[in-house]
């Protein structure tokens, strides 16, 4: 087994270590505020916001057509219970 010296630099350039000088400013930073949670842009908190709004109406959405289902039942259960006493007035079974 042999061993071969590499230079620091053929190491980062391998591995994907080495530094792009010219990488997008804004890019780089707003990457590293998401990987590390230090720095908080505008546009993060604008689509956090955003997003907490669409959560928002979409849970109202859902309690409302919940609401709406149980209206319903209720208007089956009722119609099946009436149903249900006239046919039993009438003498029939299930």
């Amino acid at each position: 087994m042999s061993s071969k010296v590499v230079k620091k630099k053929d190491f980062e350039k391998r591995k994907g270590l080495e530094k792009n000088l010219h990488q997008d400013k804004k890019h780089t930073s707003v990457d590293i505020s998401i990987d590390t949670g230090r720095v908080l842009h505008k546009s993060t908190l604008e689509a956090k916001d955003k997003a907490e709004k669409i959560i928002e109406s979409a849970e109202t959405e859902a309690n409302e057509i919940k609401e709406k289902a149980q209206k319903i039942l209720a208007e089956v259960e009722a119609v099946r219970e009436k149903a249900r006493s006239d046919g039993y007035a009438k003498g029939e079974t299930e």
